[in-house]
């Protein structure tokens, strides 16, 4: 299992709101095509974390690409109601996003997340999230 911890910490206000996340994170190279991202919230000083596989959604770059240019984009999505693990309270939340193979093997997606400068052509290349904490039904959103 991989983590690619965003450190987004933030504070719940209230224990009866849930969380609404979307983003995109950049990819070079293409590595393993079923790596199983996913997206989790909860406790930044416990394991209680909710995660969504289907809250990731990827394309891999082809075979061979090189990191001029080539590049993919991984969507984050996702909906966590405030009955799921470690959001039930109000205090400190943190997203972690990251992947793991169902075989345990060591296989990753794709070779650079958030690919900067491989070239003196492209741009700095970087992941966007947002986060939201709502009240009321999310099934608006999903």
């Amino acid at each position: 299992m991989r983590i690619l911890q965003l450190n987004l910490i933030s504070l719940k206000l209230a224990a009866d709101t849930s969380i609404v996340l979307w983003g995109y994170s950049p990819m070079a190279f293409q590595n393993s095509y079923h790596a199983g991202w996913y997206a989790e919230v909860g406790e930044p000083s416990s394991s209680n974390y909710t995660r969504y596989y289907e809250a990731a959604h990827y394309v891999s770059p082809h075979d061979n690409a090189n990191a001029d240019g080539n590049y993919q984009t991984l969507y984050w999505s996702g909906c966590w109601d405030s009955t799921a693990t470690g959001l039930n309270a109000s205090g400190t939340r943190r997203v972690r996003l990251g992947w793991q193979t169902r075989d345990s093997t060591n296989q990753r997606p794709g070779q650079r997340l958030n690919p900067d400068k491989q070239s003196d052509r492209t741009r700095e290349r970087t992941t966007q999230i947002t986060v939201m904490e709502v009240y009321g039904n999310i099934n608006r959103f999903t």
